[in-house]
């Protein structure tokens, strides 16, 4: 690869705006999970400036948190799909039946899923590329916050979920002082004809914390 996977625009700048959400705790235990999706969805956007428009530095609210600018220098790398990503699924479907036990099996498969994990250096600050979920695929949130009809383990749930590509991965940092939860991490995702088009007013954002 010599460019990224995705199309950005080839100027002006992408601003990424997450509050904290307010739950609703009081959903049933069945509607809980669709109720945090959303609820995160509706906390976050993404917004184009283009190069063309005239900006100024505002100073940050009195009662806002502010984090310490970061330097920060890019790396090209390959990405593969994550253990739970759909695609892996689609890709290791004719796998023998041997090696798709091996990995169902999570007292087999964790121990190789972390020594791949410990591979990866942190933060993980990713642009593009395949997500690095913490919690399990953030494609298949992504699913749920925008066709919230569906049920586990519906195949069309997976086939919503490879429309969704990864645009902006923002791990917990310790130089920047961002800590997401448990050492978390923000995704914000696209599916890739509203990338095309610029239109990052469609973008999902979700958030996963160990």
């Amino acid at each position: 690869m010599s460019r990224l996977d995705i199309a950005l625009p080839d100027s002006g700048t992408l601003l990424l705006f997450r509050s904290e959400p307010e739950y609703d705790f009081t959903v049933s235990a069945r509607q809980s999970m669709r109720s945090l999706l959303t609820a995160q969805a509706q906390a976050a956007r993404v917004v184009y400036v283009t190069a063309a428009t005239t900006t100024a530095v505002q100073e940050a609210p009195q009662d806002a948190e502010t984090y310490r600018a970061v330097p920060l220098a890019a790396e090209l790398i390959m990405t593969g799909p994550d253990w739970d990503h759909p695609a892996l699924a689609t890709a290791v479907s004719d796998l023998s039946d041997a090696d798709q036990a091996f990995m169902a099996d999570p007292f087999k498969s964790d121990p190789f899923r972390m020594e791949m994990s410990t591979m990866i250096e942190h933060p993980r600050h990713r642009l593009g590329g395949y997500a690095k979920p913490v919690q399990g695929s953030v494609e298949m949130e992504a699913a749920l916050q925008r066709q919230g009809n569906f049920e586990y383990p519906d195949p069309s749930l997976h086939e919503e979920a490879q429309k969704w590509i990864s645009l902006v991965q923002i791990d917990s940092d310790d130089d920047a002082r961002m800590q997401w939860g448990d050492c978390g991490c923000l995704y914000w995702l696209m599916q890739a004809d509203d990338l095309a088009a610029g239109r990052f007013d469609q973008a999902a954002f979700t958030f996963q914390s160990s």
